[in-house]
């Protein structure tokens, strides 16, 4: 009998990546009963992976998003970008209110010397930034 390759990667896929099930939105216990009005998105869909915990608690990979209760979060974060030199890694603490929706950015200035990168929290809702540094550097300066 010949089955396929791609038939047996995809149903190993099906079983253990949230990606490709559709998934992207982390949330915590306890949240998902409550109106998706009275919560907070926290979004990182720009540098998928980045986000490793929230509130101490392990982010998964293929997670592009998280549904919070509004109030104070701490997010940790890490990223590898290739041939950057740096990894950065960090702690952020944000006071996320309900409704909104946050995203969080790293932009590496791989031709700055040294090179240098922006960490930065934006609420999308109001375009306040409410954590970190926008870069600094003009944008078509890579």
């Amino acid at each position: 009998m010949l089955i396929p390759l791609s038939f047996l990667l995809g149903s190993c896929a099906a079983h253990h990546s949230p990606v490709y099930r559709g998934w992207g939105e982390w949330v915590p216990s306890g949240v998902s009963d409550v109106d998706s009005s009275l919560t907070s998105v926290v979004d990182w869909s720009t540098v998928p992976g980045v986000i490793t915990s929230i509130d101490g608690n392990t982010v998964g990979d293929g997670y592009k998003k998280a549904r919070l209760l509004p109030g104070k979060h701490q997010l940790e974060y890490a990223d590898n970008p290739a041939e950057f030199g740096a990894h950065p890694r960090g702690f952020l603490e944000v006071d996320l209110l309900a409704d909104h929706v946050y995203e969080f950015r790293i932009d590496y200035c791989f031709w700055c010397s040294p090179r240098r990168l922006a960490t930065w929290v934006d609420d999308k809702t109001t375009g306040d930034l409410i954590w970190g540094n926008r870069p600094d550097w003009p944008s078509w300066w890579l």
